[in-house]
């Protein structure tokens, strides 16, 4: 009997051995070190030899298998963290997939944070590029740095929406022929969980669509329904107030971390002047402009509507692009006015 209790402890050990090891691979431990740091960073477009503002963690390595890289061999993907500028970094959630994640590495300027870089071809995708390009592994890094989210009723707002439109612009818009939540924002709290700030909704009623592109802020949007007595298209639904604003309007109202609807939601928008659509002013806008009214050919319109891509390239807001919007470009980035 004693021998078989010892078996059934010496087994039950073992088994705790095996458990340990297994969870372990499925949520590796962070390794806080430098590298991959210059070829990441040269990826994103900075020189990683002299700029010492940016901010760069290397997480963990794993393969297309789904393995986690032992560090013996050159791992398929790296999970990285990176940031730039000099202001504290601040945290906020958005979700992705299945998935809220928190963010933990956001500094003005630019907005970076977590991103996957692929040895292979030496490509580097933030986390919501990799999840729109179906990158192998990505949901089980997702699941490392998010908290799984219900989307069994993605459109749980819908009827206080539309009650709301019909109220604001006194139409019937429980007939609305199609309504979608496109993204949710959270904030953290004081208790490190998030909190629900607002939904971006796009919505229209039966209508011929007609897109156009407007101006909000220091942004353009790519807006796919204008109907003659209203706009309709892009909506933000505020739960605390109950209350529906036009995109335009929540910015102008300076609702809060409203400006992630252009950054992070996925909907057609840009950076007015981010001519190489890297999602930051710098000088290369300026030379892009300059290549396209040389007629140089350049990719940087291909993945954007023609119309949006031309509002982009429009910094001085004149209605035309050309070598005055580079001047302007460059005359921003020196701190002066143009």
């Amino acid at each position: 009997m004693k021998k078989i209790l010892c078996f059934a402890i010496i087994m039950m050990m073992l088994l705790g051995v095996v458990s340990v090891t297994v969870s372990a691979q499925e949520k590796p431990s962070f390794t806080l070190d430098q590298k991959y740091r210059e070829e990441v960073l040269s990826a994103l477009g900075f020189d990683a030899t002299a700029d010492e503002s940016c901010n760069y963690y290397t997480y963990f390595g794993y393969n297309a298998d789904g393995t986690i890289s032992t560090g013996e061999a050159t791992p398929d993907y790296v999970v990285v963290d990176v940031s730039y500028g000099l202001s504290s970094p601040s945290s906020h959630y958005r979700q992705i997939g299945n998935y809220m994640v928190k963010s933990n590495r956001i500094n003005e300027p630019y907005d970076l944070g977590y991103h996957i870089y692929s040895t292979a071809d030496s490509k580097v995708y933030n986390l919501d590029e990799a999840y729109e390009a179906d990158l192998a592994g990505i949901e089980y890094v997702l699941s490392v740095f998010g908290s799984p989210v219900d989307n069994s009723d993605t459109d749980w707002h819908k009827s206080k929406v539309l009650d709301l439109l019909s109220q604001k612009y006194m139409t019937n818009w429980d007939k609305a022929e199609f309504y979608r939540e496109v993204y949710s924002c959270y904030k953290e709290t004081s208790s490190d969980e998030a909190s629900f700030v607002y939904v971006l909704v796009n919505t229209y009623l039966a209508a011929d669509l007609m897109y156009s592109v407007e101006r909000i802020g220091e942004y353009a949007v790519l807006n796919n329904c204008w109907e003659q007595t209203y706009k309709a298209g892009y909506f933000v639904y505020l739960p605390d107030e109950n209350e529906v604003l036009t995109l335009s309007e929540a910015y102008d109202a300076e609702v809060e971390c409203i400006e992630r609807v252009f950054e992070e939601s996925g909907i057609e928008a840009g950076l007015l002047g981010d001519a190489d659509q890297s999602g930051r002013l710098d000088v290369k806008d300026a030379t892009a402009i300059q290549k396209q009214i040389a007629g140089i050919a350049s990719g940087e319109q291909e993945n954007t509507d023609a119309l949006l891509y031309e509002t982009i390239c429009d910094f001085n807001r004149d209605g035309e692009r050309n070598v005055k919007d580079a001047t302007a470009i460059q005359k921003y980035i020196a701190g002066l006015e143009y």
